[in-house]
């Protein structure tokens, strides 16, 4: 069966997975690696909740209220991405006290 969105939603899945795992790594070396999820998921419920702009859309570097296609949402995405698996490179699992 065909997509009648010509692979858009396919494309913002991919994307968005992406971004998500660099938000996540990111978080895993900043706090407790059993709630590194957090971040990821407040941050992609909150892009949904404020008023969208004058023409009627989210703004293009908001990633995950964008549809598959928007580049500039893919490199904000990718940059995420870069920079969380980076971050967690460098700095490791966070190890708090216990």
């Amino acid at each position: 069966m065909a997509s009648r969105d010509g692979g858009a939603a396919a494309l913002a899945v991919i994307r968005d997975t992406a971004a998500a795992a660099g938000v996540t790594a990111a978080a895993a070396s900043a706090a407790d690696a059993r709630a590194s999820w957090l971040p990821v998921a407040a941050c992609t419920c909150a892009v949904h909740l404020p008023p969208r702009a004058a023409g009627g859309g989210a703004p293009s570097w908001l990633w995950p209220a964008q549809p598959g296609t928007e580049p500039v949402s893919w490199a904000v995405a990718g940059a995420v991405l870069v920079l969380g698996a980076a971050l967690y490179a460098y700095r490791g699992a966070f190890r708090g006290r216990r």
